[in-house]
């Protein structure tokens, strides 16, 4: 058999023909075979074989429903697989919830055989063995008696892996994010898994309204959600329309409901992402959406300069929206460009930068600004407050930018230390008066002893 990327073999008959198989439950909308698929996926696996009758109530359909180039095979548990000839292959119990991190570690780890435990719950163990050693275990049966006799055959030889030990970091999260490892057997186990995945979700590093605001809101909706047949597309469409609307009543000049709308078009964002991290939905059109976002942003902009303009403004509320968009749209590049660059995000690229991320001038800081000048009918105070607030942001990140993607030049080129030391001109400045000899009075010729 010719296979791609490595192959996974799910566990989960039960101990025999005729015994129990593991029950496939439900965590957060989705069942915990899927969940498994779906990270071995991630780490470039092609094929998986999933016992047949642990999923008797389930289509197999629903394991590959979106698994482009990954093929899931139900096999009856007492029947012998078809196993590759060469390559790697995963062994997996299919009643444990794993983190994808795991699998990647033990993707790209050299050794022929390892294996991934923790000294938190050394029960759970997940195996990456070599497909001529496994077919020489034959036969391979996907029941736990043979995968407990196959982790006990390679265990002793295996290269071990904690999964404590591993990077936690996640740069799409913004911070440090547990490894999700834990026993899924019973309702309470599977309960305690989503709750798991749920705080997984939550970005690290926030503006003050997402956090301490929109975050237990976001949280409460999205647990229910995941029990539901919503998407996050449709939550981003729900957004935009709201958005659309928001942006007409800003024309019109009512505030008060425009800015109602405007802060849950911020909740909605936040429970639109969490909802793709929790039921593993990925959107080919994610980035598409990103711009529509950040469109109808600008538009509410454009409306609120519309009314300020049409109340007797002029041009001026027009230049100020210009410029307030025109500096967003250069800070979102900076932005870019330092990611792509460092592999982090500028907000998470050192203490003063998380900080100044909870206040910075973004569209949930900026609406929420803008609410105590509308309760107070200062309206185009507060849309002038709002605009200079954006613009000084981009000042501020820009200045971050130069700090730190020096610190990311110097630590991944000693070129750029070099050349950057060796130019400085107050450097040099410093180098040279500290290297200019202190010329002393010269004596007096006829003070000097003869000769």
């Amino acid at each position: 058999m010719f296979v791609v990327g490595p192959t996974a073999v799910v566990f989960s008959g039960g101990k025999g023909e005729t015994a129990t198989p593991v029950r496939d439950l439900d965590v957060g909308g989705m069942g915990l075979t899927r969940r498994i698929t779906h990270a071995l996926r991630g780490t470039g696996c092609s094929q998986a074989f999933v016992a047949a009758d642990a999923l008797h109530y389930m289509a197999p359909a629903a394991l590959s429903r979106d698994a482009k180039n990954f093929d899931v095979t139900i096999v009856p548990t007492g029947s012998p697989i078809d196993l590759p000839e060469q390559g790697a292959v995963f062994l997996v119990p299919a009643d444990v919830l794993i983190d994808q991190r795991a699998f990647e570690a033990m993707q790209v780890d050299v050794a022929l055989h390892v294996v991934a435990t923790s000294p938190r719950d050394p029960s759970i163990i997940v195996a990456k063995v070599s497909a001529q050693w496994l077919r020489a275990q034959a036969p391979v049966l996907l029941d736990h008696a043979t995968f407990e006799r196959l982790i006990s055959g390679v265990r002793d030889s295996a290269k071990i892996i904690d999964v404590q030990t591993l990077d936690t970091y996640l740069a799409s999260q913004r911070r440090a994010v547990p490894m999700l490892w834990q026993r899924v057997r019973t309702r309470a186990e599977a309960k305690l898994a989503f709750t798991a995945i749920l705080d997984a979700a939550q970005k690290g590093v926030q503006d003050w309204p997402a956090w301490f605001i929109h975050r237990p809101v976001e949280h409460w909706i999205t647990a229910r959600l995941c029990a539901t047949a919503i998407t996050p597309t449709q939550i981003t469409a729900i957004g935009g329309i709201l958005g659309l609307a928001a942006a007409w009543l800003f024309a019109r000049g009512l505030f008060f409901p425009g800015l109602m709308l405007g802060l849950a078009i911020g909740i909605l964002d936040g429970i639109g992402d969490k909802l793709a991290r929790v039921k593993l939905i990925s959107s080919p059109i994610g980035e598409i959406e990103h711009v529509v976002d950040k469109g109808v942003e600008y538009l509410i902009y454009f409306s609120m300069a519309y009314h300020f303009s049409e109340a007797g403004y002029g041009a001026l509320p027009y230049v100020m929206a210009g410029a307030l968009i025109l500096f967003h749209f250069a800070d979102e590049v900076q932005l870019e460009f330092f990611r792509r660059m460092s592999g982090k995000f500028l907000c998470d690229a050192s203490p003063f930068d998380r900080r100044f991320r909870m206040i910075a001038g973004r569209r949930n800081t900026q609406i929420w600004t803008f609410l105590p000048f509308v309760l107070s009918g200062a309206w185009f105070a507060g849309f002038c407050m709002i605009c200079i607030y954006g613009i000084a942001t981009f000042f501020v990140h820009q200045w971050r930018f130069v700090v730190n993607s020096r610190r990311v030049l110097e630590d991944t080129s000693p070129v750029f230390r070099a050349t950057f030391d060796r130019t400085s001109v107050l450097k040099k400045r410093a180098k040279e008066k500290k290297e200019t000899p202190t010329w002393e009075t010269p004596p007096d010729p006829e003070s000097r002893p003869a000769e």
